[in-house]
């Protein structure tokens, strides 16, 4: 599901910004960065991803034979999207070739169950923005430890674990060491004890939490929720001490297209 209004496009920029002043995309390794959503619907925040990273190579102090290669090596194999539903793939195909990219590393499948073809990509990808359907409970005996690493650290009381934590857990181990991932998550992922509160102190502990961004409750109103929700922005590296936390809320949303 898309970010309402440009909201996407400034969380886009915010980590792109933080990627070249902690010299982290450079010449070499724009050669090989790649950008992912597990969950990508019709291709939104891949495309704004492709776009801006398009546009800081372009600021890059190389040649511009390096600069075409990059983009041009980018667009063929540095895209990449999955998501469960055919209609949404179809149509991120789509979106993805208009915007210069190859198809062919959008994938229909399930990120959270069975064997999907991302998972081949666990541990090597630069950039995940990615927004998860909430509120699906898995069941605990569906789920292959190996591909939730993060699970082995937590005490799971109940039969089953919701969709968005799971989500959460798959995208942090998809990402290389020292990649970035920005994801919408509902409130209690924030907020609510149990095992929510498990995963805040395993994620606190062992990565560099950048920033988080309220949305207000109307965010997703035309996708029939008013569920409240935020931007959780975090780098896979070893938190720094006294590290400070970028705190956020977005009170409106501005539509990114007029209605006549």
């Amino acid at each position: 599901m898309p970010l309402p209004g440009d909201f996407d496009v400034c969380i886009v920029k915010m980590v792109f910004a933080d990627m070249r002043s902690d010299n982290y995309l450079t010449a070499a390794s724009a050669k090989k960065f790649t950008v992912m959503d597990p969950t990508c619907g019709v291709g939104t925040l891949l495309i704004d991803s492709s776009r801006e990273f398009s546009a800081l190579i372009n600021t890059l102090d190389i040649s511009e034979e390096v600069k075409i290669s990059c983009i041009k090596r980018f667009r063929s194999s540095g895209i990449i999207g999955q998501d469960k539903v055919d209609r949404m793939v179809r149509l991120s195909k789509i979106n993805t070739m208009l915007a210069g990219g190859n198809i062919s590393n959008v994938f229909s499948g399930n990120s959270i169950i069975g064997d999907s073809a991302i998972d081949d990509y666990a541990g090597k990808v630069d950039f995940i923005f990615t927004n998860p359907p909430f509120g699906a409970d898995y069941s605990i005996e569906d789920i292959s430890f190996d591909k939730f690493p993060m699970l082995n650290q937590m005490e799971i009381s109940s039969n089953t674990i919701t969709s968005e934590l799971l989500m959460l857990i798959k995208s942090i181990s998809l990402l290389k060491d020292g990649g970035y991932l920005a994801i919408v998550l509902p409130d209690s992922v924030f907020s609510s004890k149990g095992i929510n509160a498990q995963i805040r102190k395993i994620i606190l502990h062992n990565y560099q939490v950048r920033a988080i961004v309220e949305l207000p409750a109307v965010a997703f109103a035309q996708a029939g929720t008013r569920t409240k929700t935020s931007v959780l922005y975090l780098k896979k590296s070893s938190p720094k001490r006294q590290a400070k936390i970028a705190m956020g809320i977005c009170e409106g949303i501005k539509p990114k297209y007029k209605a006549y």
